[in-house]
């Protein structure tokens, strides 16, 4: 919990352009209490607080529109960038070792690495 201040704890669905408007997701998440309804070149990102979660996925349920993901998380508040090779390498292995681990359910991260520094750091 030392850098939980860090993140946002809240619901978040993740939903493809493709099942839905923008103007009927924005209407039916702030019916339902979603806190923030972000556009993507991908789809929609609603978020809410954590303890609206089951009513938003009710309600996106009942409309028929289905969330190619949907969970409570820990949503970085910022991101820091990481263009370092070796860094993003270093990153990939801690990453892999803690999926590993029984113990660990999640992990959450805020590193943000491009494309040309993960494709390298993958070689």
């Amino acid at each position: 919990g030392a850098v939980s201040f860090q993140f946002l704890h809240a619901g978040q669905f993740l939903i493809a352009k493709e099942k839905t408007t923008e103007d009927r997701i924005m209407e039916l998440a702030l019916e339902v209490g979603a806190d923030d309804v972000i556009t993507t070149e991908e789809g929609y990102e609603v978020r809410c607080d954590v303890h609206a979660f089951d009513k938003v996925a009710y309600a996106l349920d009942q409309a028929g529109i289905k969330a190619d993901s949907s969970e409570i998380a820990y949503i970085p508040k910022n991101m820091v960038p990481v263009a370092d090779v070796h860094v993003a390498q270093t990153l990939a292995k801690l990453h892999e070792i803690l999926d590993e681990y029984d113990d660990v359910q999640a992990v959450f991260s805020n590193e943000e690495i491009d494309d040309a520094t993960n494709v390298a750091a993958q070689r």
